[in-house]
């Protein structure tokens, strides 16, 4: 028992590398390119209280980047609609903003990923104390030879009606090489073609045939010991 154990430890611990060596593969891809187009479903947002005061969210659309990147969602903006008490969000406030992801290289785009969220707090005509918080907020989806994850990450408030201060909500996009499709040339291209300066992603064998093969290994220098030693035995 202590032999097999023994014999099977190197088989167990290559598992352990091979998989760790995988996850530290998916590194980013600096030179992906990609274009984004975020579109609210709706662009004003009333609050609960009477007249017709709200946030307002603009439309981001045809926006492209490189790599990992921030990005923005939409801008936002206080409109007290003429109302002069305090207006708040308590029941209402829900948002939905829209993104389509495309990958430019090989032009795949995503279906519609609906982010959502709801605005509380109240504001007036000369102050605001709207917060917000995240619903929906992270999509992955593989386009081409990348990996994209979406995450909704910052909220900056917006100030009083009228104010200049630049508000609104932040996304982080990673992009990453698919382990699948890259052959190592060191760009995140498919063809060899790199110049060894981006973000490829070398192939390793999979975890699991990696375990099949040593355990085989394991199991074949068992079963040779132990015909060694009932020669040695009968010889005895």
């Amino acid at each position: 028992m202590k032999r097999l154990l023994v014999l099977s430890a190197p088989a167990l611990a290559l598992l352990l590398f091979a998989g760790s060596s995988v996850r530290a593969e998916m590194i980013p891809n600096l030179k992906a390119k990609w274009g984004y187009d975020f579109g609210p479903e709706d662009g004003f947002i009333n609050s609960d209280s009477p007249g017709t005061g709200g946030v307002s969210l603009s439309n981001e659309h045809g926006a492209t980047a490189q790599g990992p990147s921030n990005i923005v969602v939409t801008n936002i903006k206080v409109v007290p609609g003429g109302f002069e008490g305090e207006q708040d969000f308590n029941v209402g406030g829900q948002y939905e903003v829209a993104l389509t992801l495309k990958d430019l290289e090989s032009g795949q785009a995503s279906d519609p990923l609906v982010f959502t969220g709801k605005f509380g707090g109240s504001f007036t005509d000369s102050s605001a104390n709207v917060t917000n918080t995240f619903g929906v907020s992270t999509f992955d989806r593989d386009l081409g030879a990348n990996h994209y994850k979406v995450s909704l990450t910052g909220f900056i408030p917006p100030g009083p009606p009228g104010s200049s201060r630049i508000a609104g909500i932040s996304a982080h996009v990673d992009v990453t090489t698919l382990a699948s499709q890259a052959d190592g040339s060191g760009d995140g291209s498919v063809d060899g073609s790199g110049d060894g300066t981006g973000g490829g992603t070398n192939l390793v064998p999979e975890p699991s045939s990696m375990l099949l093969s040593c355990l085989g290994l394991s199991l074949a220098g068992i079963t040779s010991w132990r015909r060694k030693r009932r020669v040695a035995l009968a010889v005895a």
